[in-house]
């Protein structure tokens, strides 16, 4: 599992502070949107509810092979629906079988509707979280490569909310949700959709040196020659 170092996390913290009030107003109809889709699951019969299918199409972000083969995925997911999945894999498998992709982004939200803890990997937040050390994932990984990232970025997400200063900047983000929506999302979910829709903000910030802490190197005995 990938780790930063206190410094790093304490640079992520900061900037998205920074960008958080333009990312929240960005985040609020996609949080809000997540929970409506999460909240109807129990109770959808999604092969014959077209709207239902609609507003999943679009929250999902579907397209290429993906659109064209929406029966299939939306029977897949009343597969999920009547069998809730266990793991990101149980999603990723049968929806890249879809394709013959692997289709990363699409497999985790459709898992994080299911688990409201679980991460979303998306385009903005593969792009933003190099930039603070963490390693980069490709565009068309490997299916393994993608279960390892996304159980990486569910303990980065872990890393950051044991911060010190996390509760400071979870507040701050929390004041630019809709009251009713604060208590229905999680922290987890709240630092996802913040990130990801802070992208674009942090982008234009100057990035710092940062210096990692070093030993002190021990001091060496050193012999005095005097010439005579």
């Amino acid at each position: 599992m990938k780790v930063l170092d206190p410094a790093q996390i304490a640079w992520l913290l900061r900037e998205l502070e920074v960008a958080g009030v333009v990312a929240m107003r960005r985040a609020a109809p996609y949080l809000s949107q997540k929970l409506w889709l999460a909240q109807q699951l129990p109770r959808v019969a999604i092969a014959q509810d077209a709207g239902f299918q609609l507003r999943l199409s679009r929250h999902l972000g579907l397209r290429g092979k993906l659109r064209q083969s929406e029966p299939a995925l939306f029977a897949l997911m009343s597969e999920f629906i009547a069998r809730p999945p266990a793991s990101f894999e149980a999603v990723l498998r049968p929806v890249s079988a879809i394709t013959g992709q692997v289709e990363k982004s699409v497999a985790s939200e459709l898992f994080a509707l299911f688990d409201p803890v679980a991460p979303v990997i998306d385009r903005e937040l593969r792009e933003l979280l190099p930039r603070y050390g963490f390693d980069a994932l490709a565009e068309a990984p490997s299916l393994q490569e993608c279960l390892e990232w996304h159980g990486s970025l569910q303990g980065l997400f872990e890393q950051i909310r044991a911060a010190n200063h996390w509760p400071v900047a979870r507040d701050r983000l929390q004041l630019h949700l809709d009251a009713p929506l604060r208590p229905q999302v999680s922290e987890q979910r709240m630092l996802n959709a913040a990130l990801s829709h802070a992208r674009r903000t942090i982008a234009l910030m100057p990035v710092p040196r940062l210096q990692p802490e070093r030993p002190a190197a021990p001091r060496e005995n050193r012999v005095l020659h005097v010439c005579r």
